[in-house]
């Protein structure tokens, strides 16, 4: 399942679902893709200049369906992009594998256990609930990149930060 679901700040950055989406596969389509496409959408993915300095949407949107046709062709995608409702209001949709990602930085942590048990309830046995952010080490001392997200996350929100490895897992038992 290719998913996608942006925090409230990602929603004004053009195309952020797409990058959740296409940019680790980008590079196993985009021989296949016709050159303006190919362009189009590697300078929406942040991996090649626009040319001009400015993207044509609907070339954009032209190249990630062609993407996405050529994965398909290839694997079993289920792809999901959630950009509107409200997770804490509406359930998660129903899936063999859900995927959270740059969602539970943003929240309280009663706010990531809400989310972290809709998503149990979600899933249904032997189902899997796959979280990405940049993840603190366990000892707090080798990741400065998530210690410095952490920190971002105090400042752009309200109650949001990140956490270690051990800190998820231990929420994710608690559901």
């Amino acid at each position: 399942m290719l998913s996608a679901s942006p925090a409230e700040a990602e929603t004004q950055l053009p195309f952020a679902a797409l990058g959740d989406l296409l940019t680790d596969t980008f590079h196993s389509v985009a021989d296949e893709l016709p050159s303006p496409q190919r362009r189009a959408l590697g300078a929406a993915l942040l991996l090649d200049e626009a040319e001009d300095g400015a993207l044509d949407r609907h070339l954009v949107a032209v190249a990630a369906l062609t993407a996405f046709r050529l994965l398909a062709a290839t694997q079993t995608l289920a792809p999901v992009a959630e950009d509107e409702g409200d997770f804490f209001a509406d359930p998660l949709p129903s899936a063999d594998v859900l995927i959270m990602g740059h969602i539970l930085h943003d929240w309280s942590l009663e706010q990531k256990l809400t989310l972290l048990r809709s998503a149990y309830h979600a899933l249904p046995d032997g189902g899997a609930l796959i979280v990405y952010d940049a993840i603190i080490d366990d000892g707090r001392r080798d990741n400065s990149f998530g210690l410095l997200m952490s920190v971002n996350m105090l400042i752009e929100t309200q109650q949001g930060f990140d956490y270690t490895a051990a800190d998820c897992r231990s929420w994710m038992a608690q559901t």
